[in-house]
């Protein structure tokens, strides 16, 4: 009876301890699994300089409740997220991922979903809109099929700068609309409306602009979006709506982030052909989680900048500007923007900008938060784009065209 017990014993303890080492409350942290991953798209800029946790175990504790805070000699943007330093890596290089790693040990609320997820698909594919641009040349620029976010009432639409570069080139070689784009819904996508550009991140231009006649132009994901107006319908005597529906941006904390239940809605592409995405092209929408999160930053504050999500359709072009809506609260939470290599969508993983991202980058570069932005008169801050921005951005981007 009592050789009886002892195996017992032991059998738990042995199972206490796997356990243990698992969670990371003690010995050699589990590999990560995100570092498992094919080369990333993103790898080179989010891998480097990436810190991990150095913190003492007797303070892990206290790391547990510490809450979201910058460092005391950084300044902070009004509005933004930044994770906690007691949470974050500290010392030795890891490969990719810098909050994920130190996430897998602290608590993580539990998400569930909270919503009828009919109801926030519905919403959704109204908010997504498909970008069609089409060239008189075709070639390099025929055809180019991006997706879109409504995110404001007045028709103010949010996509990634790799897609709104092309309003940029509309008047290419100086012959007028060279390129054309439009503004497509629905399923099969129709033509709807017509849009102007109104602000375009110059910090993607400036880093980026060699790449556009590349076939992969999306670079790392970072400062990668654009802003787009609706200004009118096609045909014209339809009349712009008074109102759109939309999916309202909010940032959200790393916490917050890991594990959420989400729905990625967008015009995937990547399978058709030209004539197909000229006439067959359907939005899609599937469900899944945010399986990784990953910063920019190679010093501190860190920021969750980027985050990843597997298991989806979207996996492909044409999900560019794409949205990533939360299941909690039905809000904006991310903007597809990259991806990883894989020959199926299951293989790849999809990554999207988070809200706080474009929030810090609008800020650095306009002193203005996304909150704050919006408020705004978005024809006074097209108009000014437009007079000191938008001729040297479109010089960058034409001068990498005229060297092919």
């Amino acid at each position: 009876m009592e050789t009886f017990f002892l195996t017992i014993l032991k059998g738990l303890a042995a199972f206490v301890a796997t356990v243990t080492l698992f969670l990371g409350f003690g010995g050699t942290p589990p590999t990560d699994p995100v570092a498992t991953l094919a080369p990333l798209v993103i790898s080179e800029t989010i891998g480097e300089g990436i810190k991990s946790e150095a913190a003492e175990e007797t303070k892990s504790t206290e790391a547990t409740d510490t809450e979201t805070r910058a460092s005391e000699d950084t300044a902070e943007v009004p509005g933004s997220i930044t994770a906690s330093a007691g949470l974050l890596p500290q010392s030795e290089p890891i490969s990719q991922t810098v909050i994920e790693e130190v996430l897998n040990r602290i608590r993580v609320p539990k998400h569930e979903v909270q919503l009828s997820v009919p109801e926030t698909n519905d919403i959704a594919r109204k908010a997504v809109v498909n970008i069609f641009c089409i060239s008189k040349s075709g070639g390099l620029f025929e055809p180019l099929s991006g997706s879109g976010v409504i995110i404001d009432p007045r028709g103010i639409i949010l996509t990634n700068a790799h897609v709104g570069q092309y309003f940029l080139l509309r008047d290419y070689l100086d012959i007028k609309d060279f390129i054309d784009c439009i503004i497509r819904t629905g399923s099969p996508a129709h033509v709807a409306y017509r849009a102007e550009l109104v602000f375009l991140s110059p910090a993607w231009v400036e880093n980026n602009a060699k790449k556009l006649s590349e076939e992969d132009q999306r670079g790392t994901g970072k400062d990668d979006y654009a802003f787009l107006r609706i200004t009118e319908t096609i045909p014209k005597e339809d009349g712009v709506p008074s109102s759109f529906t939309t999916l309202s941006p909010k940032e959200k904390s790393d916490r917050d982030l890991k594990n959420l239940p989400v729905l990625v809605a967008s015009y995937p592409a990547g399978f058709l052909g030209g004539t197909s995405i000229n006439r067959d092209l359907w939005a899609a929408s599937s469900v899944t989680d945010i399986v990784g999160i990953y910063t920019f930053r190679e010093t501190e504050p860190y920021t969750p900048d980027i985050f990843g999500m597997t298991g989806t359709v979207g996996t492909q072009e044409g999900s560019s500007g794409g949205a990533v809506v939360s299941l909690e609260d039905g809000s904006l939470v991310g903007l597809i923007t990259a991806r990883t290599e894989g020959k199926t969508t299951g293989e790849r993983e999809l990554r999207a900008i988070t809200i706080s991202h474009i929030n810090e980058s609008l800020y650095a570069y306009m002193g203005l938060t996304f909150e704050a932005f919006l408020k705004k008169d978005l024809r006074d801050i097209q108009r000014i784009f437009e007079e000191n921005d938008a001729p040297r951005l479109k010089k960058l981007l034409e001068e990498s065209l005229d060297k092919q």
